[in-house]
């Protein structure tokens, strides 16, 4: 009982200020590079260039993360038996 009272208590508390935390950075994120494409346009093929290569670490680490976690589950059912 303890530990889901804990649970629901971060959800409640943690998970708003971490959102607005991602809203605020992913926002300013945002402004310097409209900023920074306005200023020099040149820069916009590089920023693609890196938003796709973190696009692509992202969905390799997501995948890779899930296999893993996969794997871990399947080696727990397999000691419990």
């Amino acid at each position: 009982m303890n530990r889901v009272t804990k649970d629901l208590h971060t959800v409640d508390v943690k998970l708003p200020e971490m959102n607005y935390d991602v809203i605020q950075i992913f926002l300013q994120t945002v402004g310097i590079v409209v900023i920074v494409v306005i200023t020099n346009y040149y820069v916009l093929v590089p920023t693609v260039v890196v938003l796709l290569a973190f696009y692509a670490a992202r969905h390799f680490y997501v995948n890779t993360t899930r296999d893993l976690k996969r794997l871990e589950s399947l080696c727990k059912c397999i000691l419990i038996k």
